[in-house]
């Protein structure tokens, strides 16, 4: 079995180009914290040796307006995407002899996600939150009232006016929180401060750039939305054992950065004041751990309740992350050593994929040292570096326990049984 190589291209509305074959080595990371719009990034570093980048010589790239460019690294024979994104810095490493050039990228979202709001003063919306999400980035303009001016996306040199859309990755939240947006006391502040000061924080919405389209009119600039924490169509990934993907170094410990046992909402004005709620049970045990957020102001939830939304943050801050569980933290697969245990190429693509392996379940087993038997535990994905090489991929995975992390579904194998998963 052989998996396909890497695909690295980079451009923008007038073409791409391959460059697949300057690649020395490559890094891309997303994660996911919760309660945030989050980042992906990429580094790559490529040959120059022939002067091929570098600026005012006549090389093949050194009229190339780099910061203009769009960067693109796929795997796989189904061409799986691994980064999507922008260059944002470029440094050149030349001893007069040999000489690398290195891309440092972002996603497009946090490009345009330095923009500021441009929202009018006293105006408001009715919006669900994936809506919000994409008016903030796209613009929003009703009944003559321009409530967002567009944000400032990369337009890759051609094309209209480019766009943010939201994937959502879950029904289990048909309505959403976010009914009414009124701008009063929200600041100068930009798109992605608001959003993930203000609004990300009330929902335990997780979000993560994925790809970019420019096949279209624009481009477009994808991202994931998963509501509530559970991703309904969840693909587990099998680590260990006899049969999962080999694991070449695991940690596992207490992570008492997770936890929160007291949590203050506030969203004056139009709200009823500050909202704060505790578990004194786990106060006694740990001490406060307490979280702060002054959410949207001036909204109200589906219920028409003016403190619903304050209740809904606090609830979840103050209850569901009170307890600190031994679990694994960290987790490092070689895919070669993947390869050579015969995982299907798909499943490992899958894994590394901006789309199909971000906030997924990951069913571990291993042995801890002076254990008799082997234990299994579930967890959630969220966060993924890929650091790759000629000859060698090192895959890190950031872990969260599935038991806080993930919501109950009914008649689901690995998030519906008793006494896991919120359901006691």
């Amino acid at each position: 079995m052989s998996y396909a190589n890497y695909e690295v291209k980079f451009g923008d509305y007038n073409g791409f180009t391959d460059i697949t074959d300057r690649v020395r080595g490559l890094q891309t990371s997303v994660k996911c914290r919760v309660g945030e719009l989050n980042s992906a990034e990429a580094t790559l570093t490529l040959d120059n040796d022939d002067g091929a980048f570098t600026p005012g010589i006549g090389g093949t790239y050194s009229s190339v307006d780099l910061f203009s460019q769009a960067v693109i690294i796929n795997k796989g024979s189904s061409t799986y995407p691994l980064f999507h994104g922008i260059v944002d810095q470029v440094q050149y490493f030349d001893n007069g002899t040999n000489s690398t050039v290195q891309l440092q990228c972002v996603d497009a979202l946090t490009v345009g996600g330095r923009s500021p709001n441009g929202y009018i003063r006293g105006s408001y919306t009715i919006d669900l939150d994936y809506e919000m999400i994409e008016s903030l980035y796209n613009g929003l303009t009703s009944g003559g009232v321009v409530y967002f001016e567009p944000c400032g996306l990369p337009t890759l040199d051609g094309g209209t006016t480019p766009t943010v859309s939201v994937e959502v990755m879950d029904t289990l939240d048909t309505g959403s929180v976010f009914n009414y947006f009124v701008s009063f006391g929200l600041g100068d502040n930009n798109v992605k401060s608001v959003l993930n000061n203000d609004m990300m924080p009330a929902f335990l919405g997780v979000g993560w750039p994925t790809t970019i389209d420019v096949t279209g009119g624009s481009a477009v600039y994808n991202c994931q939305l998963v509501q509530q924490l559970t991703r309904e169509s969840a693909t587990k990934f099998s680590f260990g054992g006899a049969s999962g993907i080999p694991i070449q170094t695991l940690e596992a410990g207490f992570r008492t950065d997770l936890l929160y046992n007291s949590a203050t909402a506030d969203q004056e004005p139009g709200g009823a004041g500050p909202v704060t709620l505790q578990d004194t049970a786990s106060i006694e045990k740990y001490g406060v751990r307490h979280i702060n957020v002054n959410l949207l102001k001036a909204y109200r939830s589906i219920s028409a309740d003016p403190v619903w939304a304050e209740d809904f943050f606090t609830q979840n801050y103050s209850t569901r992350f009170t307890e600190v569980r031994y679990t694994p933290i960290r987790m490092t697969v070689l895919l070669e050593a993947a390869e050579a245990e015969n995982i299907a190429e798909a499943t490992m693509h899958q894994l590394m994929s901006i789309d199909d392996g971000i906030w997924q379940l990951a069913e571990i087993t291993y042995r801890p040292t002076g254990a008799a038997t082997d234990v299994t535990e579930l967890c959630v994905i969220a966060g993924r570096t890929i650091s790759a090489v000629p000859g060698r991929t090192t895959i890190d995975l950031e872990l969260l326990p599935a038991v806080d992390y993930q919501s109950f579904v009914l008649n689901s194998n690995d998030l519906g049984v008793l006494n896991q998963n919120r359901l006691g």
